[in-house]
């Protein structure tokens, strides 16, 4: 049996969010620790299959697993089986009124259903020691990860050119 810690990251997209708060995250662990954690990538898990999380003994995700109806039965079930749940969020869930996506927000009750997924993570990873204020409201289990880019990833390597037209 193995002792390694095994860790569920079921990223949000495969690139923005998804890429620098979960996938590249997940990357780094398994170069640098993968003797004490065996990281799994999922990037639509089957919510449904109880069995298949309760392998886990983390389960990171950003914002939901799964809809957001059916998290406070599914989080408490895993929990029951001794899975954490951490939950990342990078950006408030309810933004200002002069947001385009305000009104939308609103009557979907997006902003409810996030914190509610908040008072159930076990752990929340953010941003920023500011935004960890805002979501301690919620949840006192908060742990800051800035963002940062990994300069070794194709996206920014360049080379400088010169400019020739002279503007």
């Amino acid at each position: 049996m193995s002792s390694k810690i095994k860790v569920l990251v079921c990223p949000s997209d495969r690139s923005g969010v998804g890429a620098w708060r979960s996938i590249w995250p997940a990357q780094q662990l398994k170069r640098n620790h993968s003797d004490e954690i065996e990281v799994h990538l999922d990037f639509s898990p089957d919510v449904n299959n109880i069995d298949y999380l309760s392998k886990f003994d983390i389960i990171h995700f950003h914002r939901l697993l799964g809809p957001y109806e059916g998290s406070e039965k599914l989080f408490k079930e895993l929990q029951r089986r001794g899975v954490k749940m951490v939950m990342d969020i990078d950006d408030y869930w309810l933004p200002p009124p002069t947001h385009h996506l305000h009104a939308l927000v609103l009557a979907e009750k997006m902003h409810e259903k996030i914190e509610n997924n908040l008072r159930l993570a076990d752990w929340v990873t953010t941003t920023t020691e500011i935004f960890a204020e805002e979501i301690r409201k919620f949840n006192e289990n908060v742990f800051v990860i800035p963002n940062a880019i990994n300069r070794e990833e194709s996206m920014w390597a360049s080379e400088s050119v010169e400019n020739q037209s002279g503007k």
